[in-house]
C-alpha cells in the first residue's frame, strides 16, 4: 500500500514537472523567423527608455520657508485622509 502511494506521488510529481516545462517553453512557433542579426552577429537590442532620476523633483529644506506648527500640519493630513503619495484621489463625475 505504501509503495503504491509512493509511486503515485512520484508519477504526479513528474507530470507536474513536465507541465511546468511546457508552460515555460518559448511561445514562438518553431518556423518563426529569428530576429535579424546585425554585423556583429547579434540581434539588435531595443532602445532603452530615457533615464529619469527619482530625485529630479526633490525640493531641499530652505531655511527661509516658514515652519508650521506640527499640530496644524497633523490635523490637515488627517482631514485630507493621507499624506504625500497616499492621498485618496477625488472621484470625477461618472467615475467609479
Amino acid at each position: 500500500m505504501e509503495r503504491r502511494l509512493f509511486f503515485r506521488a512520484g508519477g504526479l510529481a513528474i507530470a507536474l514537472a513536465l507541465a511546468a516545462g511546457v508552460q515555460a517553453a518559448d511561445d514562438r512557433p518553431a518556423d518563426a523567423p529569428l530576429p535579424e542579426a546585425t554585423q556583429g552577429g547579434r540581434a539588435e537590442a531595443p532602445p532603452l527608455p530615457p533615464y529619469r532620476s527619482s530625485l529630479d523633483a526633490y525640493r531641499p529644506y530652505r531655511a527661509d520657508e516658514p515652519l508650521r506648527a506640527w499640530k496644524e500640519a497633523n490635523d490637515e493630513v488627517g482631514r485630507l485622509g493621507g499624506h504625500m503619495g497616499h492621498l485618496t484621489p477625488a472621484a470625477k463625475g461618472g467615475e467609479r
